[in-house]
């Protein structure tokens, strides 16, 4: 829930959108804020929950980058890699882009893990595919992808309509030369 001044916090359970409501909190300006109801706002609601299939990657081997913007690297690194594997996945599985998502989490000394899930409330079945297809066929797909010719990622590798957000950060290069060990 968000109040008009910009605080916001997540209710734990319905009952808990009463408390929230009627709980005075502090401005980002650090200035006394009147409770949600006394500012004639209505609460909004940010969150979402989303019951679906998932398919957790974790990789053991840790992402280095060396270069002196290392924060906008790392993104660029994880979500290209996220990109990747879910596109990967919807080809070796013969979907559409769409029917899978994908996030991606920093792990303790930057290892990746790749969440992957089925685009459909309540799942579609895919990541229990792709897990009985084996993360290798997933992988090998996810190479082919990155070993486009292309400079930095186009509409035939990486750029698609989900990932449109993401267009200015994907480079498919790193991500290229970190798989290719494993293989």
């Amino acid at each position: 829930m968000r109040c008009s001044c910009g605080y916001a916090e997540a209710p734990r359970t319905p009952a808990n959108v009463a408390q929230i409501q009627g709980r005075a909190h502090r401005t980002p300006d650090d200035q006394e804020c009147t409770p949600f109801w006394e500012n004639n706002r209505h609460p909004e609601d940010l969150a979402h929950i989303y019951h679906t299939d998932l398919l957790q990657i974790r990789f053991a081997r840790s992402v280095v980058v060396s270069n002196e913007k290392a924060d906008g690297a790392l993104e660029s690194f994880f979500r290209t890699l996220a990109e990747s594997l879910r596109i990967g996945a919807a080809r070796s599985l013969g979907l559409n882009q769409r029917e899978i998502g994908a996030s991606y989490r920093i792990r303790a000394f930057t290892t990746p893990e790749i969440i992957l899930f089925d685009a459909v409330p309540g799942g579609a079945g895919y990541c229990q595919l792709l897990q009985k297809q084996g993360i290798r066929k997933l992988l090998e797909e996810a190479i082919k992808l990155l070993k486009c010719p292309c400079t930095h990622s186009c509409r035939a590798c990486l750029k698609a309509y989900e990932n449109q957000q993401h267009w200015d950060i994907l480079r498919r290069e790193p991500v290229l030369d970190w798989l290719k060990p494993h293989f």
